[in-house]
């Protein structure tokens, strides 16, 4: 089981510690990616205007609105390497036949 391991990070501002089994530099990546996300919509002026709390939730729903942005993306990936790994299947099944094919005309010609 991986060990847990505390870094300290800053977010918004603010020193946090961050636990978790994932290495330090992971985690740090995590602080800058969560502090990239508040920088681009603290750029906005409606969202600089909204109550604080709602620019906790519009910052979470941006975030929500990533991850499932990239499991969209991921799962069409996957879906063309299944067509691929299927296109390639087929490929192989021809070319056996086709070398069988050769065999059997070669023996013939023999």
């Amino acid at each position: 089981m991986a060990e847990e391991r505390n870094i300290q990070v800053t977010i918004a501002g603010r020193t946090l510690t961050l636990s978790g089994s994932d290495d330090a530099e992971y985690m740090q990546q995590v602080a800058e990616y969560v502090n990239g996300k508040i920088e681009s919509l603290e750029a906005s002026d409606s969202y600089r205007r909204l109550p604080v709390e709602e620019r906790h939730l519009m910052t979470l729903i941006n975030m929500a609105d990533d991850v499932l942005s990239q499991r969209q993306k991921t799962e069409s990936l996957q879906k063309r390497v299944d067509a691929l790994d299927e296109s390639i299947d087929t490929l192989r099944q021809e070319l056996v036949r086709a070398r069988m094919k050769n065999e059997k005309d070669a023996a013939k010609k023999l």
